[in-house]
């Protein structure tokens, strides 16, 4: 299947594209904001958190921008595989990292995107809830987090509780958000 190719691809042969941290795409700025495929993993999955008070990281979210087809799902592919690898962080908490393609989730049949709507946040719920039960060993803690009848969002939280409870971090991976704005933007300037 794809997702066995692109997983064999990603382990094996995968080289990434140049990663700078930078929000200018002026390749001045890009050169001298290098970092490499350890340092921006490092930066992504760092605990949210900061190490000098209870406050806020700025990491919380991060946007992984590039000219179409220089290789951001590739790259947030080998995210999501070193991500799962990673030792437990200060705290004592592992990442767990969630892979979503916006696309695969969004478009209909007819080449459009639907709304983030009920059904998409069930469909959150749904790939971290498959997470939880991947990493979950015991019977009890996977009859808690199997899923339910209650609202999405509801069940979302709950899982996010759960991962919590458990020692583990949510990373939720969005891949293919460019073409959703894209689809929704009034303007587009370039």
């Amino acid at each position: 299947t794809k997702d066995s190719l692109t997983a064999r691809f990603v382990t094996h042969h995968y080289t990434p594209p140049k990663i700078a941290e930078t929000a200018n795409s002026a390749p001045e700025d890009i050169d001298s904001n290098g970092v490499t495929l350890a340092e921006f993993v490092s930066l992504v999955t760092d605990t949210a958190q900061d190490s000098h008070s209870t406050g806020t990281g700025s990491n919380r979210f991060c946007y992984l921008i590039g000219d179409v087809g220089i290789g951001k799902s590739l790259l947030a592919a080998k995210l999501q595989q070193l991500a799962a690898t990673l030792p437990p962080d200060r705290h004592g908490a592992r990442v767990l990292p969630v892979y979503l393609d916006l696309e695969r989730y969004l478009r209909t049949a007819q080449g459009q995107f639907r709304d983030i709507d009920e059904p998409f946040i069930a469909s959150v719920a749904d790939a971290v809830s498959a997470a939880l039960l991947g990493r979950t060993r015991t019977p009890e803690s996977r009859n808690a987090i199997r899923l339910t009848d209650r609202p999405a969002l509801e069940r979302l939280k709950d899982a996010a509780r759960f991962a919590a409870d458990s020692g583990l971090r949510l990373l939720l991976i969005l891949d293919n958000t460019d073409r959703f704005h894209f689809s929704y933007s009034k303007h587009s300037f370039f």
